[in-house]
């Protein structure tokens, strides 16, 4: 038998997720602003050998860790409603 004290855990556990996958997307939704306002040139600028990468980079980059952001928080979502329907338990 689970004590509640272990539910209580897990609760507060998943709660953290949830808060820390609200962070990433609100930091994600600061660089979608920030990836827009980029200055794309054309020219292949260098900082001590170091390529800076296009405005498309950055923004293909960015969508695709948000389109992986999206696949985590659906998995935690149906994740979450597993774990209600079970009392918590692992």
């Amino acid at each position: 038998m689970t004590s509640q004290a272990i539910n209580n855990h897990n609760k507060a556990r998943f709660d953290e997720f949830e808060h820390a996958l609200d962070a990433v997307r609100t930091a994600f939704d600061e660089l979608a602003k920030l990836g827009k306002t980029l200055d794309d040139n054309g020219t292949a600028d260098r900082f001590e050998g170091w390529q800076v990468p296009s405005k498309g980079e950055v923004q293909s980059d960015l969508r695709a860790a948000s389109s992986a952001l999206d696949t985590l928080r659906t998995a935690a979502t149906k994740r979450k409603a597993e774990l209600i329907s079970r009392g918590w338990r692992v």
